[in-house]
């Protein structure tokens, strides 16, 4: 298998693959106003906090009136989803306002 000489037509079928991507990145760039990538929670900031317990599990009402409680105008804890990890612990996501 000579690749080298056949290495125009293995542009061509890269060509192929890659200039429709951008078109559609493209298309969706202009519909979605965003960009032309939407960006995963991983690159849009926020708070993740996992506490493990011993004993009895507090109820999700009790630990999301502490944040509503320790929240000021200052440093607002914007509504944080508090979610069960197993029978031990939970995990508390915040975004990032």
């Amino acid at each position: 298998m000579n690749i080298i000489k056949n290495r125009y037509v293995y542009f061509f079928i890269s060509l192929l693959i890659i200039i429709p991507g951008l078109v559609f990145m493209g298309l969706n760039w202009a519909k979605s106003k965003e960009g032309p990538l939407p960006l995963g929670i991983d690159f849009r900031g926020g708070s993740l906090l996992e506490v493990q317990f011993e004993g009895a599990l507090p109820k999700v009402a009790d630990l999301s009136a502490l944040y509503e409680e320790f929240s000021t105008a200052e440093e607002p804890i914007a509504e944080p989803v508090i979610q069960p990890l197993g029978d031990d612990a939970y995990a508390r996501f915040a975004p990032s306002p």
